[in-house]
Formats: C-alpha cells, sequence, structure tokens
C-alpha cells in the first residue's frame, strides 16, 4: 500500500511588503485562500492512484487537477491548521514575523489559537483511519505544508515507511509505503 502526499503548488498572491498589522496580515491570508496556483514550470503529472484527496482549498484542488484525471474527493479535514488572531492592538510587524509569532502561539497552546495541537492531531487520526479503511489501495492526498507534517507523523506511527522534511516543497510527491 503507497500514500503519496503531495502540497499544493505554489498561489500566485506577493507576499507583503513592510510592516504590517495582524488585520492587514489576516485580509491578506483570505487572499491566500482564495488565489489561484502558479502552473508555470509545471509539468502534468500521470498517476495510477486508486483514490486521491484533496483539501477543498481552491489552491489544492486545482494541484489535485493538474496531478489526476479521475474523481478527487474534496475534504475539509484536509485543509491547513487554522490560525487565529494573537493580539488585540493594532501593533506593525513584519509578515514573516507575524507568521513565526502565530505559529509559536499554536504551538505553545496559547489561549487565542482555538484549533489546538490535540486537536488537529485528533483530526488526522480520524482522518487517516478513514482514508486508509480500504486496505491495499494507493491513496494521494493533496494537503498543506504544516498539516501534511502531522499526517505523515501518522502514517510513520502505522508503520508506513517514507521520507522525512520539515518544510514541504510544492508539488513534490512524498511517496510512503507499507508491506502487508
Amino acid at each position: 500500500m503507497n500514500v503519496g502526499l503531495i502540497r499544493h503548488l505554489k498561489v500566485k498572491h506577493v507576499k507583503p511588503k513592510g510592516w504590517i498589522t495582524e488585520d492587514e496580515l489576516f485580509k491578506w491570508i483570505k487572499g491566500y485562500d482564495e488565489a489561484a496556483i502558479d502552473v508555470n514550470h509545471f509539468t502534468r503529472k500521470q498517476s495510477n492512484w486508486d483514490r486521491v484527496y484533496s483539501s477543498d482549498l481552491i489552491r489544492a484542488v486545482e494541484t489535485a487537477e493538474l496531478m489526476h484525471d479521475g474523481e478527487i474527493i474534496q475534504m475539509k479535514e484536509l485543509r491547513e491548521i487554522k490560525l487565529f488572531p494573537l493580539l488585540k492592538q493594532k501593533i506593525r510587524l513584519p509578515y514573516q514575523l507575524w507568521l513565526v509569532l502565530l505559529r509559536m502561539a499554536w504551538l505553545c497552546h496559547h489561549q487565542s489559537q482555538l484549533e489546538t495541537k490535540t486537536i488537529v492531531e485528533n483530526r488526522i487520526r480520524g482522518l487517516v483511519d478513514n482514508l486508509l479503511a480500504d486496505n491495499g489501495e494507493d491513496i494521494l492526498i493533496v494537503s498543506h505544508g504544516a498539516l501534511m507534517i502531522y499526517i505523515r507523523k501518522e502514517l510513520i506511527r502505522r508503520g508506513f515507511t517514507g521520507p522525512k522534511f520539515r518544510h514541504a516543497k510544492n508539488g513534490i510527491l512524498y511517496l510512503y509505503s507499507k508491506n502487508r
């Protein structure tokens, strides 16, 4: 049995420059969630997957459609980990610093982050249970960078072998196998 993990292709959405407020960051995130993918320099892949699952966000769906001609099952459970506003003040910080602060708040279980690490791990556990229910089928999962780390951990916990990554690259297949 094989499970392929792919992070969506790069998104056509310019990163903010300069110092921005948290409100401006979340407006940018909303735009990112609605933006199209960049298909330049992409060569269509031929796939032989029994089942293909995708996050229901447009960047993942469009990537899955480029990877596979058959049915694609869209799932909100495959969406990226949701971040929530951290500060009430109108502080301006660089875009990258905002992202680091929000991820750290999430990792440290800050009260502002409503989707906790435990909730995400439970979501992934249930998701993998459902996806692996039809034993023996090869499946492809098109999702998002941070969530893929937790899907990978769950696959490894279940006896799959495959590559390790800290930051999943856009459009790259990470293949995990398990012998019966």
